[in-house]
């Protein structure tokens, strides 16, 4: 090859790398973008002459350049987002259903066990037993309710995992 070809591989190569430095420069502030690098490599001498030095240099690849510790922290902190956001919903629509009056167990314990003080005071009193009985299948109900409720939020956890397994 000759000496002009030689320049211009280098001035060819070159320009590369100052697209590349512009194109950095270009994109410091912009969020996600990772820094790019040019490799580049000689161009081997041909003829085998122990006298020739080469024939010039070209670039072989455009890299991106980043760093894998961060990159992986990225990774890590989005997935324990999306754990603790999920986990959190769920969380928060089981709070909701152990927190209302009207079904949840604290509130048919207390009825529960209020009848039964007030079937202590009189033993022989028909009434009050069945006001202990029928608290009592109340409070069986809620349970029954909470459990299903529990159960069907397990099974929707499992399909949403099946279906982002899936998606993977």
């Amino acid at each position: 090859m000759d000496m002009i070809n030689i320049g211009y591989s280098g001035a060819s190569t070159a320009q590369v790398e100052l697209n590349v430095t512009a194109q950095n420069t270009a994109n410091a502030m912009t969020t996600g973008y990772t820094r790019q690098v040019a490799e580049i490599s000689t161009i081997g001498a041909s003829g085998g002459s122990p006298n020739s030095a080469g024939n010039g240099v070209q670039v072989d690849s455009i890299r991106r350049v980043s760093n894998q510790y961060q990159v992986n922290q990225v990774w890590y902190a989005a997935s324990d987002y999306g754990y603790y956001s999920t986990q959190q919903g769920y969380l928060s629509q089981l709070e909701a259903v152990l927190s209302d009056d009207n079904s949840s167990l604290s509130g048919g314990f207390d009825n529960f066990f209020a009848a039964l003080n007030e079937a202590t005071t009189s033993p022989d009193d028909s009434a009050l037993r069945e006001q202990v009985i029928s608290e009592a299948g109340a409070l069986s109900l809620r349970i029954d309710n909470t459990l299903d409720y529990i159960d069907s939020q397990s099974t929707e956890i499992i399909s949403q995992q099946q279906a982002m397994v899936s998606q993977i």
